[in-house]
């Protein structure tokens, strides 16, 4: 029920659950959800260079002058921060 509930990886279900890794590792193996999320071999998700891939995310702030809005994007491969209030 934890798995398919929360998605975890087989060391989180194995450790929680105190199952050896082979044991989880096999509920996640026979999880349909999960096999779309097993990135492909020879993949850098981080990208190979900076600004090649970048993560971006909004929040809503409901007191800050006459910011609304904060946006946040962070540069995969160098951590690089940038923030916005708007």
């Amino acid at each position: 029920i934890s798995h398919d509930f929360f998605q975890q990886l087989a060391k989180v279900l194995a450790k929680q659950f105190d199952l050896p890794l082979v044991e989880a590792g096999g509920f996640v193996q026979s999880c349909l959800d999960c096999q779309g999320l097993v990135p492909a071999q020879a993949i850098n998700s981080r990208g190979l260079r900076s600004l090649q891939i970048c993560q971006m995310d909004v929040t809503h702030v409901p007191e800050f002058g006459n910011v609304k809005h904060v946006y946040v994007c962070i540069d995969t491969f160098s951590h690089a921060i940038w923030a916005t209030g708007q």
